[in-house]
């Protein structure tokens, strides 16, 4: 059990510096797009790792992922326009 928690804080601490060196490149829009997919993706770590949700029913994995994806799509939309 720890050493599932340790190995999702690490990968979590590579993503945040990943994403820190990408809000300070020249790249852009795709910056937006690399940035909100790295939220998704840690998102889902801690909803699944931390917060045991891969324990809980089905409907609240699916309801999760929903709203996680709603939520970044819509701001992702919202920083390109």
């Amino acid at each position: 059990m720890m050493n599932k928690n340790l190995n999702i804080w690490i990968a979590l601490v590579v993503m945040t510096l990943l994403s820190y060196f990408s809000s300070e490149s020249p790249w852009g829009n795709y910056a937006v797009i690399v940035l909100v997919l790295i939220v998704i993706i840690k998102c889902s770590m801690v909803g699944f790792g931390f917060m045991e949700l891969s324990k809980a029913h089905k409907f609240w994995q699916a309801a999760f992922l929903f709203l996680v994806m709603t939520f970044s799509l819509f701001v992702m939309v919202v920083i390109l326009m």
